[in-house]
């Protein structure tokens, strides 16, 4: 992120609820559950919009689904900003998630794949739980 300007950060229910769903899955502590929060809610906001999703199963495996299928930070951002909603575009262009400052660039990709990594932790184990009980 730049130091020029402080960026807002998306935090939607959604990524709120995955963490606190998986709170036992945290080794790390608030900053990076803050982190996973962040990247959860923008995640959220793109497939739900994407796919038209309301249902909150649904919205987990298709985040799943779409953080799997990146491979990591730099394919899921260039997935993100295609979103087809303008008003999430222009919130995700601004988000501090989207900000990089190119003298970090290559620790903030390392970062965010640590991120994306335990994300996709919360969300499997959530996905497994609803299989169990289907």
């Amino acid at each position: 992120m730049s130091n020029d300007h402080l960026y807002p950060s998306v935090v939607t229910e959604f990524g709120q609820k995955v963490i606190n769903l998986t709170k036992h899955l945290s080794r790390t502590g608030d900053f990076w559950s803050k982190e996973e929060e962040h990247l959860l809610s923008v995640v959220q906001l793109y497939v739900s919009s994407e796919n038209d999703l309301t249902n909150f199963n649904q919205i987990v495996s298709a985040s799943y689904e779409l953080m799997h299928s990146s491979k990591g930070w730099l394919s899921l951002r260039s997935k993100l900003l295609t979103v087809s909603n303008s008003h999430h575009r222009d919130l995700f262009v601004n988000d501090a998630l989207f900000q990089s400052d190119p003298d970090w660039l290559r620790e903030e990709i390392v970062k965010n794949d640590m991120v994306i990594t335990v994300c996709l932790q919360r969300l499997t184990f959530l996905i497994e739980i609803y299989k169990s009980v289907e």
